[in-house]
């Protein structure tokens, strides 16, 4: 019987650290995505101040603001990678299994080229409306 309960209570902590694991991966997958949505709300900022500001007068500043907050979410966007990063290195020596990076650097890589057609945008339509 006191072998039964050693077992039990060795798969029960197994079970717990799992789900710790999983936890942790999660808590991961939601830090990358709250990252993500900070940086795609300072690029609608800086295109919404940009453009419907910038008709109204005072473009140069306008614009400076606009860049200004593009410029930030860059920074946002590689901040997400390099958080998400060094998390799934800790999870990927454990042998937890979290979203390939592959699939991480080609969602950066596409919030990165946002925030440059933005920067084009900004100074090109800008000025015809």
């Amino acid at each position: 019987m006191d072998n039964y309960e050693d077992k039990s209570r060795q798969e029960l902590a197994l079970q717990r650290t799992d789900w710790a694991a999983q936890r942790t991966l999660l808590a991961n997958e939601r830090n990358f995505s709250a990252w993500m949505r900070t940086g795609l709300a300072a690029l609608a900022t800086g295109l919404g101040i940009g453009k419907l500001l910038g008709s109204m007068g005072a473009p140069t500043l306008t614009r400076l603001i606009g860049v200004s907050c593009i410029m930030v979410s860059a920074v946002v966007f590689v901040l997400a990678l390099w958080r998400y990063k060094k998390v799934y290195d800790a999870l990927n020596r454990e042998g937890i299994q979290a979203t390939p990076m592959w699939i991480i650097h080609f969602v950066i890589a596409g919030m990165l080229l946002s925030d440059i057609v933005a920067m084009i945008l900004l100074f090109t339509i800008a000025d015809k409306y």
